[in-house]
């Protein structure tokens, strides 16, 4: 049961971390500045580009692990 719950958590905040790049970078900022420090990135549209990827290796790891999970179990 928790690892379902983890794969489907895992999947949406794949999904949301592609669709919405800005506002998880945003998120991220005000993160960091709770803890006093401060986040700019030097190109805004390389940090886009590298989250979307985050996202899409978060959704492809997770896949990949939820089928070794379900061929594994009996």
């Amino acid at each position: 049961m928790l690892f379902l719950f983890i794969f489907i958590l895992s999947l949406i905040l794949g999904i949301l971390i592609y669709q919405f790049p800005l506002q998880v970078i945003r998120l991220q900022q005000q993160f960091y500045a709770c803890i006093n420090w401060r986040m700019e990135p030097i190109s805004m549209d390389k940090e886009i580009l590298n989250t979307r990827l985050m996202g899409c290796f978060l959704l492809a790891t997770t896949l990949f692990i939820g089928i070794l999970g379900n061929l594994s179990s009996p």
